[in-house]
């Protein structure tokens, strides 16, 4: 009997979120950037002669929030910058259900920080990868030269122009 109701809790545990990956939806006026007080620092074009890509740098409680947007505006990747202690709280289940629909166990985020301090900066570690609607995403970890930990989620079906 609890088999069949297993797939409809987990339908109802990621449909509440529509997930801003992949959307042309407002950063500053969604849910994240409302609880963290998202303060924009930086606005830059990357590449403008050949993919025009466009980076947001915020200031949040406690880190920085890095938004890649594509020309046309659509979300192609975001990026959670903390400090290893912060990584048990609640921004980071928030920046994960915000930008990608999802709740990650926390024993898996611990681990991939943890071997992301392990390995160094040299190469991100994954955490997760897959498809949440129709957005296929990935996530990875990677330790920073400041000692920090980025988190980062990725639309796996971005394609440069």
């Amino acid at each position: 009997m609890r088999l069949p109701l297993l797939p409809v809790f987990l339908v109802l545990s990621t449909a509440a979120a529509t997930p801003l990956l992949s959307s042309k939806t407002s950063v500053v006026q969604g849910n994240f950037c409302t609880t963290y007080a998202c303060t924009l620092r930086d606005r830059r074009t990357i590449l403008p002669e050949t993919l025009g890509l466009l980076s947001y740098t915020y200031a949040i409680h406690g880190g920085t929030l890095i938004v890649g947007r594509e020309s046309n505006m659509a979300i192609i990747s975001a990026s959670l910058d903390l400090p290893p202690s912060s990584w048990n709280q609640s921004v980071v289940r928030d920046f994960l259900r915000n930008f990608i629909g999802l709740q990650i166990e926390p024993n898996t985020l611990r681990r991939c920080v943890r071997l992301a301090m392990y390995t160094g900066s040299s190469v991100p570690t994954p955490l997760i990868s897959g498809t949440q609607g129709t957005l296929s995403f990935s996530a990875d970890c990677q330790a920073q030269a400041s000692g920090n930990v980025l988190l980062t989620v990725q639309d796996q079906s971005f394609q440069p122009r």
